[in-house]
């Protein structure tokens, strides 16, 4: 589970912009990445992701 413990994730607008228009090279393998590591930096633990956590 990408969580853990948290609640599902929430994405901003932009953050959702930014999965959608990305190339995904690495595929479900990289996306899980991506969004574990935005969980593990996010301000709050249940904090609204955005593009820039993200980092794509």
């Amino acid at each position: 589970m990408i969580a853990g413990e948290r609640s599902a994730p929430t994405f901003a607008p932009d953050a959702l912009a930014a999965l959608r228009e990305y190339a995904w090279p690495g595929n479900a393998r990289e996306l899980r990445n991506v969004i574990e590591r935005a969980l593990a930096y996010a301000d709050a633990p249940n904090s609204v992701l955005t593009r820039k956590e993200l980092g794509i």
